[in-house]
């Protein structure tokens, strides 16, 4: 059934009933200005007048990028950063949730997992949420042409139903995963996909690459509409497997562990110990192997070789008739850690796996390549893309656009802020100057973003900063919704796109 999202605040009733008065008036003046502004002048070479939408989603991408590095540990990404070059950085983003289904389910629909009970990977999505909250579907309402290709949502076989989109290139899992025997020749670990190394075959037989072509086809493509192009490439998600060449551009002497004999957990209360040290059997492999260097190598070849695909996808844009006229955004779902807290996944709300690199690059930027440090979350994406593309008759988002923030990077909101849940009681608040998390029962942590970027100094027992956790703890989850049912409890239809309950009779 759909989510209850309750009763209007007032700031809804007001954009609801008040507003559209004001942009009406505003519509108005605006075609009259526009028509006086373009006459004389030739449309953007795809004659459209709206801007297409370029989506690159990757995959447990973290901070090993030269715009974003605390480490010293730096990925060759030529292509992300000429990117950023055109348009604006968000250097302090996180998403809404540090794990695969309920942060891209966040970013599609629009709607936290503290409001959607969505918080794990085993939540189907499309059980309770109905597809007119997506993005896609209200890109379509407004005139679009949609597309997807390889790892938009989580996935889970039914997790990314054809319905939302008008063309797509399925993700195929089973593609992705780990080859036998395993290449990095440790046995026990947590996932046969816990495996790196250079795969047979060369770069053009990679998967990735598979879905980065049929995308490249589609940007070749005359587009009587304006479209939105949604590409999920799945590097450096696990298993980190990458051809050659992307691992000669990282010799095995170059390698270092810039966290290495720091003590990290010595003040964490007891939850936080215990996300530290989930799956812990698979640090202590790692180490007791000696190949945790060379772990991290793989890691960073794999980054370069989805920047190869992404600069790919860049080229055929640039090369188009829609040069002109595309919005370009480019975002992970989440970071990821390396054995930073001693910890090798996702899955805790430290800001290594919380924060994420995060590029929006509108047409004819006045002031490209500068970043803001406002603390931005992922579910911003959904009214960004909104305003840029002119779209009406929204639903109900939980995030803001980000528009005037990348068009004045420098502009001050004190008073924003990102919220990451990992379950109904656990969330982390991060502004600008902080990083609070919260675990009820009185569990806290808070980190000094400006002086403790790596967080090791968890003030939240000092008498001196407890002002400070109380004002942050305002902007936790008021009633954080229950999570929900897991699949198992539905059936998939591949007809209707959706999961539905089984009842007692197991039909």
């Amino acid at each position: 059934m759909p989510i209850d999202v309750g009763p209007p605040s007032f700031s809804q009733m007001k954009k609801r009933y008040l507003l559209p008065w004001r942009w009406l008036a505003l519509g108005i003046f605006c075609c009259v200005v526009g028509t006086l502004s373009t006459r004389g002048q030739s449309l953007p070479s795809s004659g459209l007048e709206r801007p297409n939408v370029l989506l690159i989603y990757v995959d447990d991408l973290n901070d090993y990028i030269a715009p974003l590095n605390r480490s010293g540990l730096v990925a060759h990404t030529p292509n992300i950063e000429r990117l950023m070059a055109r348009g604006t950085l968000f250097s302090n983003a996180h998403c809404a949730a540090p794990i695969c289904n309920p942060s891209r389910t966040a970013i599609l629909t629009g709607i936290s997992p503290h409001r959607s009970g969505i918080y794990n990977n085993r939540h189907a999505w499309n059980a309770f949420i109905p597809f007119e909250q997506t993005y896609p579907v209200v890109a379509k309402r407004n005139g679009y042409k949609t597309a997807s290709a390889g790892k938009i949502l989580h996935h889970v076989a039914g997790f990314q139903p054809t319905q939302i989109w008008d063309a797509m290139l399925p993700f195929d899992d089973r593609a992705q995963q780990g080859i036998a025997p395993k290449l990095n020749k440790i046995d026990g670990l947590s996932s046969d996909a816990f495996d790196w190394g250079i795969p047979p075959g060369g770069m053009e037989d990679m998967p990735d690459t598979g879905i980065a072509r049929w995308a490249v086809d589609y940007l070749r493509e005359k587009h009587e509409r304006p479209f939105l192009l949604a590409v999920g490439l799945y590097r450096p998600h696990l298993p980190w497997y990458a051809p050659r060449e992307f691992f000669d551009l990282y010799p095995p002497e170059s390698i270092f562990i810039p966290y290495e004999g720091a003590d990290e957990l010595k003040d964490l209360p007891p939850r936080g110990l215990e996300l530290a040290r989930f799956r812990v059997k698979d640090t202590q492999l790692i180490d007791a192997a000696g190949k945790r260097k060379e772990a991290i190598r793989a890691y960073l070849a794999c980054i370069s070789y989805t920047d190869a695909l992404i600069g790919r996808l860049l080229d055929a844009l640039d090369s188009s008739r829609y040069t002109e006229n595309t919005l370009v955004v480019l975002v992970s779902d989440h970071g990821f850690h390396l054995g930073e807290k001693e910890h090798w996944h996702k899955f805790t709300l430290w800001k290594q796996s919380t924060r994420s690199p995060f590029i929006i690059a509108p047409p004819n930027l006045a002031r490209p390549g500068r970043t803001s440090d406002a603390a931005v979350s992922l579910i911003d994406i959904a009214p960004t893309l909104a305003e840029y593309c002119g779209w009406r008759d929204l639903p109900e988002w939980d995030g803001s656009s980000l528009c005037e923030l990348v068009r004045n990077p420098d502009r001050r909101e004190p008073n924003r802020f990102a919220i990451t849940s990992y379950t109904e009681t656990d969330h982390a608040v991060t502004t600008r100057e902080w990083r609070y998390i919260n675990y009820g029962e009185g569990q806290e942590e808070l980190y000094d973003q400006i002086s403790d970027p790596l967080e090791r100094y968890n003030l939240a027992g000092d008498p001196v900063y407890r002002t400070v956790c109380d004002q942050l703890k305002q902007h936790l989850p008021a009633k954080p919704a229950k999570g929900r049912p897991h699949l198992e409890n539905f059936r998939f239809s591949e007809e209707t796109g959706r999961w539905t309950p089984i009842d007692a009779t197991g039909r």
